[in-house]
Order: C-alpha cells, then sequence, then structure tokens
C-alpha cells in the first residue's frame, strides 16, 4: 500500500514524529489547564 507523499514524509521525519506529537499534545494540555486556572481564578476562586 503506497500513501504517495505521505508515506515520502514519514520515511523522511518518521523518527522525529513521536516527539514532535508528544510536545504538541503537551502544550495543547498545558494552555487548556492555564485557560481553566485563570478562568477559576476570575471568579474569584
Amino acid at each position: 500500500m503506497s500513501l504517495g507523499p505521505l508515506d515520502t514524509l514519514l520515511s523522511t521525519f518518521g523518527p522525529f514524529v513521536l516527539p514532535v506529537l508528544l510536545f504538541v499534545g503537551g502544550l495543547i494540555g498545558y494552555l487548556v489547564l492555564l485557560k481553566l486556572s485563570q478562568a477559576r481564578n476570575a471568579d474569584g476562586g
């Protein structure tokens, strides 16, 4: 099964995909927690 350009990208950047996904997931989680804590502090909590 050939995926064309996607297959080329995965073979080129394969070793870097997992750390990048972990970093992006952690960054999104951090931003969500930051927004939740700001909203909680704005309510006077």
